[in-house]
């Protein structure tokens, strides 16, 4: 019965998605003859949906495979891994595939593919440099109004205190501060990374034909990415 709720609710989110993504596509076909930069809106906007989708869909994935109360660390990863895999293939290569097989039009899935990769690119990167610090801003805010200003907690069997609600200039000399700001980080998940890497796999080898620059593309986005991951797993909580 755990599944109950969550499977209806994937078909929901997946079905709204489609029902989207074939919006857009009409959308496009309709200003395709277009002579105007007006023509390439509808595609730079579906770029943009398809992040801000990914991400809803990432908030609610994770919530709704929590409610499933899985027995074990492995099935949660596997069952969270499962469900983020069939709805961003939806979501990333659905309109591809629609251009590809059913319009069988070159130069329109050449643009889509072109604004999918640059622009999501650019929106992956922003949201990798942003989220790390907003997440550990709004974690310390949460613990000093849970636990209120300039009080301690001690954990239980080691007599090991911690300090919550410290001011700055603490925090940074005395080693309970510096566990209290670890504690306030964000979990690095790897997850994230394997499953924009798979999709940006995708992107070059199945469409590489018509773009045949896409690989280059990704190339040097891996390069800003390797030095953004970097600053990322730093800001964030050891494993």
């Amino acid at each position: 019965m755990r599944y109950a709720v969550t499977i209806p609710t994937i078909c929901i989110m997946i079905g709204s998605i489609i029902r989207i993504m074939l919006y857009f596509m009409v959308t496009i076909d309709e200003v395709g003859d277009r002579t105007d930069y007006y023509k390439y809106i509808p595609t730079l906007l579906y770029s943009i949906f398809l992040s801000v989708a990914g991400a809803l869909y990432g908030y609610v994935a994770v919530h709704l495979n929590n409610y499933e109360m899985h027995l074990s660390q492995f099935e949660k990863d596997d069952s969270l891994i499962k469900k983020q895999f069939v709805f961003h293939f939806i979501n990333r290569f659905g309109g591809l595939f629609y251009v590809a097989f059913y319009k069988q039009d070159v130069e329109k899935l050449r643009n889509l593919l072109a604004s999918m990769l640059i622009i999501n690119a650019i929106i992956n990167n922003v949201m990798e440099v942003c989220s790390p610090w907003i997440s550990t801003v709004i974690t310390k805010i949460s613990n000093r109004i849970l636990k209120g200003a300039n009080t301690e907690s001690v954990f239980a069997g080691d007599g090991v205190s911690l300090i919550i609600g410290v001011d700055n200039e603490t925090a940074n000399t005395s080693w309970k501060g510096k566990v209290a700001n670890e504690m306030d980080k964000q979990d690095y998940n790897l997850s994230e990374d394997y499953l924009e890497i798979l999709m940006q796999y995708g992107y070059c080898t199945m469409f590489v034909v018509v773009f045949p620059i896409a690989p280059a593309l990704a190339y040097i986005n891996n390069i800003f990415e390797s030095s953004i991951d970097l600053r990322k797993i730093l800001c964030m909580k050891r494993p």
